[in-house]
This record gives structure tokens, C-alpha cells and sequence, in this order.
């Protein structure tokens, strides 16, 4: 076994484990997205994964919430999603920001060449349900996706 190799089963940089992480991931949600429309009822089996998305979300923003102390200001928000950007690949930046809407723009995303966009839109319910978990009046907005062909995503939360 070469030294390269040895090294790496003992250790991985974290930035390298999670680039591995979210390809698979990625390939994972590529592939349900791909089955689920292929079949009859599209739309339905589009919304069951949003609405399972948004429950996954759901469930991170109450984590969050109770880790971090986190409020239902939009400030608290914004933590809360700059967390989620972070972890799963995003590189979003706030574009607009007042005390009761923020606005990203996200230019990267280890998602953008495994989803269609039903498929990212879908998936995106789940910042809905995080902006939920903190804020239960938030209204969550996907305006365009980087799967429709844009240079980047624009998405907004406002409370």
C-alpha cells in the first residue's frame, strides 16, 4: 500500500470527507428525482419529496434553534441559513437585507449538476422549513435557480 494511500484511510481533510459527502448525496437525489419523474403522477410524487424536504428542514431549523438560541428575528434567520449554506455547499451571499426580508444570491452549488429544477426547487423546501422552525410566519420564495440555466440562484425570506 502506498504511503498515500495509508495516510488516507487513517485521515481525510473534513473539507475533502464532505465535498465526498455531498457528491454522493448529490447522485443520491439526482437519481429519486429521476425516477420519480419518470412515473405517473409527477406531480404528486414532486410534492410528496418537497413536502419531505420541507420536514427534513423543518426538523435542522428546531435543531438549530435550540443549539444556538436562535430567535425569530430575520437576523436569526439568516444564521440559521448561512449554517445550511455552509454545510451542504452553498455559496450564497446576502444580496438585500432589512429587518424583516433577506435576500441570497447563491453562485455555487454542489447540487446545480445532479438536479433538474423541479427537482431543486423541490429539495429547496427544505430552507422553507427552517425558515419555519424559527419564524413560523416566514414566507420563503425561490425567484430563480441556477438549474434553470441562470448564473445563480435568488431565493428571499421574509417575515
Amino acid at each position: 500500500m502506498s504511503l498515500k494511500k495509508h495516510v488516507a484511510r487513517r485521515y481525510i481533510p473534513s473539507s475533502t470527507k464532505w465535498k465526498l459527502v455531498l457528491k454522493g448525496l448529490g447522485k443520491l437525489y439526482g437519481a429519486i428525482g429521476n425516477e420519480l419523474e419518470k412515473g405517473k403522477g409527477v406531480g404528486d410524487r414532486t410534492k410528496a419529496l418537497a413536502d419531505a424536504a420541507y420536514r427534513v428542514g423543518l426538523d435542522f431549523g428546531e435543531d438549530l434553534k435550540e443549539e444556538l438560541k436562535l430567535g425569530s428575528s430575520i437576523e436569526d434567520v439568516a444564521v440559521a441559513m448561512d449554517l445550511e449554506y455552509r454545510v451542504f455547499g452553498m455559496k450564497a451571499k446576502v444580496a438585500e437585507k432589512s429587518d424583516r426580508r433577506i435576500v441570497y444570491h447563491c453562485s455555487e452549488c454542489a447540487w446545480k449538476k445532479y438536479f433538474t429544477p423541479k427537482l431543486c426547487i423541490a429539495i429547496g423546501q427544505a430552507e422553507k422549513g427552517i425558515a419555519h422552525a424559527l419564524n413560523p410566519k416566514a414566507q420563503y420564495h425561490i425567484l430563480q435557480t441556477r438549474t434553470m440555466g441562470k448564473d445563480r440562484c435568488i431565493f428571499e425570506v421574509e417575515i
